[in-house]
């Protein structure tokens, strides 16, 4: 068995197209099934609007500030977070379920902490050695 790249899922392009699965800022993408869903997705997209126009015009209605200074990290932050959350969920000790074992609690008892050191734990407020 090969070892697999995880997907680049953390990228704000990918939420947005939406490929292969739909897009996440999308009310009628395929992700939502019911008009509660729908709505949310509505709502949570005007919250990140408001916040996207918000650092636009505190950074002086500038694209390339906005780029600088908002979009980047915003997507640096997505980026260590998957790796957190990878790193997490994948090691040789950990069980792997079939579809109809699988349950929530399940899945988090096959959870590991791990220590980063440096100072990045307390950093990331413990997300890293705290998650079970």
């Amino acid at each position: 068995m090969s070892a697999q790249l995880p997907k680049q899922r953390w990228n704000p392009v990918y939420t947005v197209i939406g490929l292969p699965d739909g897009s996440h800022y999308w009310p009628f993408s395929r992700l939502f099934d019911n008009n509660i869903d729908r709505l949310k997705c509505a709502f949570s997209v005007a919250c990140c609007l408001i916040c996207g126009y918000t650092a636009y015009a505190l950074l002086g209605y500038s694209v390339y500030n906005w780029f600088k200074y908002y979009y980047i990290p915003l997507s640096f932050q997505g980026l260590v977070l998957v790796m957190v959350t990878y790193l997490q969920h994948k090691d040789v000790d950990i069980e792997v379920y079939e579809p109809e074992e699988w349950q929530f609690v399940r899945g988090q008892t096959q959870t590991i902490d791990r220590k980063y050191g440096f100072g990045l734990d307390t950093l990331m407020h413990h997300i890293t050695d705290g998650a079970v």
